[in-house]
Parts: structure tokens; sequence; C-alpha cells
């Protein structure tokens, strides 16, 4: 975690995709590059938002418990320091950067005021609050830098596969010399742990992995918009003087919110307990879809958003068993049929991508978190209201607050997983399909 809350942001336009099919190989790479920096930031940002929205809820805990005395004894003192070095444990931020010693909040009668300290946890759980506001903003601009980065390149690669199908017909004329090769094995090679060694084999675990991409960059986001209509229009509804009512709302319309990949079927919650699990295909990379969805027997609207805001579509290996880790691998040679099909897999796969990046689909994602980041502006003035009139009513509003206006991190975290890592093992799969024919464009002669 940072050493401070603070964040630089970067004021950049991002346009179109640059679109050169005739960029250099060493571009290419340094493009490539570029892209897996401003996701590995992603990741790292969205990591620090949800520590930073952990200490801030509770620092906002505290206060609530200290406005509630006129003094605090040196035992609640003392468990109120305890608190706060709780809430920083794991992170390089020292406790008393979020809760001073309590001797700084003696009034002139020497006794530790409530009131005092109150007002401090709540201005820094307000600056908290606004740290977390600017981390999204670069998070949005990393993320769209991602995207234009990486989907710059598909041009070229798809003039790259133009050429390699024109290669394929020429060894037409060619005979077939060996049946298999030897290839160094990588993980793109791979479903479910297992290597995989034939034509037949890879184009079908290409197929699915196409169609998983298609659904990912059309049904999937399709199903973001619709999360986010709801969490927008809760948000929008707060009212602090019925707090309860905007988090049931959402509850209810959450409750049945799972999108489900192609191939998903039941599976086992060993890695996500609390939660119902369906996996999709077992992909090319070793890794499947998981959907996560909220165990119906969680108590309350409270524990059950909590909940949702954690779930999601997941990328992540398909088993936790020992995989084979063969280092070479004997590939049957492909026959001129089953290499163009696969040159069409990968076609089709780039344009998916394509057209998430030209089409509707990333410009509904952005307007989908402009209302959210709207709707949260009205809440946030729903609840300043609350928090300034007394106690008691700040009490009963801040949790139903906290637990909507916390999806604003979560919305940025279901377009980072799965989409993100997606994109990266497609080009790595794609990349894989074309070293594949190519070593066996080598065994005619």
């Amino acid at each position: 975690m940072r050493r401070t809350f603070v964040v630089a942001l970067e004021n950049q336009h991002i346009g179109d995709p640059l679109g050169d099919e005739n960029i250099s190989m060493e571009e290419e790479a340094l493009m490539i590059d570029e892209a897996d920096q401003s996701a590995q930031e992603v990741n790292q940002d969205l990591g620090d938002a949800e520590r930073i929205v952990q200490v801030a809820e509770s620092l906002e805990d505290l206060a609530v418990v200290a406005g509630s005395k006129e003094e605090l004894s040196p035992h609640e003192a003392h468990l109120m320091e305890k608190a706060g070095d709780m809430a920083v444990a794991g992170t390089d931020v020292e406790p008393d950067e979020i809760v001073p010693a309590m001797e700084s909040f003696k009034g002139a009668d020497g006794k530790i005021s409530g009131k005092l300290a109150m007002e401090n946890f709540k201005e820094t759980a307000n600056r908290l609050w606004e740290n977390i506001k600017r981390i999204l903003k670069e998070v949005w601009a990393k993320i769209e830098s991602f995207f234009y980065k990486i989907f710059g390149t598909i041009p070229s690669q798809k003039r790259k596969l133009k050429a390699l199908a024109d290669r394929v017909g020429e060894a037409n004329s060619k005979t077939r010399e060996n049946a298999k090769f030897t290839i160094a094995a990588n993980r793109y090679m791979a479903t479910g742990g297992t290597v995989i060694k034939s034509g037949d084999a890879y184009q079908k675990a290409l197929k699915e992995f196409v169609e998983t991409g298609k659904w990912l960059y059309t049904s999937y986001v399709d199903s973001l918009k619709s999360t986010g209509d709801k969490i927008a229009k809760a948000l929008d509804e707060f009212d602090a003087e019925k707090p309860a009512e905007a988090t049931a709302s959402l509850a209810s319309a959450l409750a049945t919110v799972s999108p489900k990949a192609p191939g998903a079927g039941a599976a086992t919650g060993a890695r996500w307990p609390k939660f119902e699990v369906q996996k999709g295909h077992d992909l090319l990379g070793g890794v499947s879809l998981f959907s996560l969805r909220p165990e119906k027997k969680e108590n309350g609207d409270l524990a059950l958003l909590e909940l949702a805001r954690q779930a999601q579509v997941e990328l992540a290996p398909s088993s936790e068993k020992a995989k084979d880790n063969s280092s070479t691998i004997e590939f049957a040679t492909l026959g001129q049929p089953e290499a163009i099909a696969l040159i069409k897999d990968c076609e089709t796969l780039l344009d998916a991508m394509e057209a998430y990046q030209r089409g509707k689909a990333k410009g509904e994602i952005q307007a989908t978190k402009k209302k959210i980041e709207t709707a949260s502006a009205k809440a946030d003035t729903a609840a300043g209201k609350a928090k300034a009139s007394d106690v008691e009513s700040e009490k009963a509003a801040v949790p139903h607050y906290r637990a909507l206006i916390n999806f604003n991190v979560a919305y940025a975290r279901w377009v980072q997983q799965p989409i993100i890592p997606f994109t990266k093992l497609a080009f790595g799969v794609v990349n894989t399909t074309v070293n594949l024919i190519e070593r066996s464009l080598t065994q005619y002669k």
C-alpha cells in the first residue's frame, strides 16, 4: 500500500485504437509491454482502494462510538488506539497517521473528549474517501490505456494471420514428411491441467476459448451494464431518513445476478466460501471463468450486499490439482484444413475484441460508470446531512450509505476482472496457435 493515500492523476485523452497494421515487431512488443504495465498497476490500485475502504469504514465506526460519549475512559481510549492499529495492519502506514494518540484529544479539563475524537475520525475518513475517488479515476484511465495499447496491435495480428493463411495454401502442393514435431510446452497448450497434443483437440479447445471471448465482450458487458444501472438507481434513491430501503432494494435486485460463461455448470466452492459457484469451459491456459453469487443463507441485506460486492466472474485456474509439467510436447503435425480452421478462429477472436473497443460495449461501461458516480455524489450529500444532524441518525444511515457507495470500487474491479486477464491470455493463445501452424508448415517439403 502507498506510504500516503495521495494519487497523482494523469490527464490524458485516449482515442480510437491505433489501427496500424504495419507496426514493427519492436513497436508491437513495446505496446504489449506497456499494456501489461497498465494492467499490473490497475490490479495494485484496486487492491489499495479496497484496503482504504476497510480503513475508512473502521474510522467511521470509531467516530460513531466516540460521538456517543462526552468523555472517554482511559480503557476506551486504549481500545480505540488498538482499533487504529488493526485498521492499518498489514500496510506500511503508521497507526498515528490514522488514529492519533488519544492524549491529543484531551480538553482543557484534561479529560479525553469523545467529540474531539469523533471529529478527527470523521475528518480522516472523509479524506480517505476523497482519495478513493482519486484512485478510481486513475484506475479507469489505466484500464482505458490497457485496451488502447493492446487492441492497437490487432490490425498487425490480423495481417500476420492473413499472410500465414497464404503460406498454408501454398503447402497444398507439398508432402508431409513428419507426422509429429517436438515443441516447447507452454501454458497456452493445456486445458484443465491436460496438455494438448493433437490438432483436433486443440481446435476444440480454441473454439471453446473463442466462444468464451465472444460471450465476455458482449453478454458479460450487457450484464455489467444492467448491474451498474441497478447500483446507480439504489444510490440515487438513497434517503438518509429511510436508509434501509435503498439497500433492501439493491440486495433484492442483485440476488439473481450471476452471469454464466459458456459451458457453465455447478462447481465446488472450496476456493470461494459463502458463494455459489458456476464454472465455465476448461480454457487454454489452464483456466476457467468462475461465476460467483452469494449463498442465499446469508442473513441481512448489508451482509448480502458486502458479499455481492465481492462476487464477480473470475478467471482462475480450472483446477487446484497438480498440472502436467512436461517441458516439451510431441505435437501432431497440422493438416491444411486444420490450420485454416485455426486461423479463422483466431480472426473471430480478434474481431470480437475489436468490436468491443470500437463498438458500443466500451461506451456503455463508461456511461454506466458515470451514472454510478453521479448517483454516488447525490447519496453522499444525503449521508452528509445525517452525519451533521445527530449521532442516532448517523448511526442509522452510515452503514447503508457505505454498503452502497463501496460499489464504485466493485464496478471497476468487475471490468478489470475478468476482461483484462482474459484479453492478455487471448493474445498468448493467438501467438501459440500461429507458432503451431508455422512449425507444422516446416514438416512439409
